[in-house]
């Protein structure tokens, strides 16, 4: 596979997910996300999609920034700003409510 091949489709896949109309929850899992309790944080949140039966996508991205207030959390809902939380716990996020996805 050439890189134009794999730029290609990497565009491709980078667009299915900005025009998705499903919500996405990005949860920094660099370094300094994983040594806050980033990997317990996505696992209480797809615990928490699972029981409500909300329809997300959330998934580990790299650094996000703001290393201070790790982990950090961003909701990304179609046709609305995306929204960062920091300082986040597994508790946190059982106490979200619905809307925040």
């Amino acid at each position: 596979m050439s890189f134009t091949d794999i730029q290609r489709r990497a565009i491709a896949e980078w667009e299915c997910l900005q025009q998705s109309q499903v919500p996405r929850i990005l949860v920094g899992a660099a370094t300094c996300g994983r040594a806050a309790g980033a990997e317990v944080v996505i696992a209480a949140i797809d615990k928490e999609l699972r029981e409500r039966n909300v329809a997300a996508l959330a998934m580990q991205v790299g650094c996000i920034g703001l290393c201070y207030a790790e982990p950090l959390v961003d909701a990304i809902k179609p046709g609305r700003p995306r929204i960062c939380y920091g300082n986040v716990t597994p508790e946190i996020a059982a106490q979200w409510e619905r809307t925040t996805w």
